[in-house]
């Protein structure tokens, strides 16, 4: 009796933290995305491929005259060997032709981060 008292007691307890740990992270994807959405997408689009629906590379390639319009993408083998602190660094001071991001936080910057990686583990 008291074993099936105990077990019933962790159950009320466990899945509700369970739920609560659930819905905190789908809020924190959600905001991740959001920030890309915001800072990034115009660059290097909904997937971090760089191309527009069509196939076709964003506008910002020809806008800066991009000989490599590859660089548009945060999904390549190269991007993806890019070191957090790397990323970082250019979002916060920019890099070539990517200009400073402005007006964001350390843990914007961080959760900008985890995003393109998240992007990178889901891409082909």
């Amino acid at each position: 009796m008291l074993k099936k008292t105990l077990i019933g007691l962790i159950g009320i307890l466990v899945v509700p933290a369970l739920m609560f740990a659930a819905s905190a992270f789908a809020a924190d994807d959600a905001a991740k995305k959001a920030l890309y959405d915001k800072h990034c997408k115009k660059c290097h689009a909904e997937d971090g491929g760089g191309k527009k629906a069509d196939g076709s590379w964003m506008p910002v390639a020809k806008t800066l005259k991009l000989e490599k319009p590859e660089g548009l993408s945060i999904l390549s083998p190269e991007a993806k060997k890019i070191t957090d602190d790397d990323i970082k660094k250019s979002m916060k001071e920019g890099k070539g032709k990517m200009k400073k991001l402005e007006g964001l936080s350390d843990a914007d910057i961080t959760a900008l981060t985890e995003y393109t990686r998240d992007l990178q583990s889901k891409a082909k």
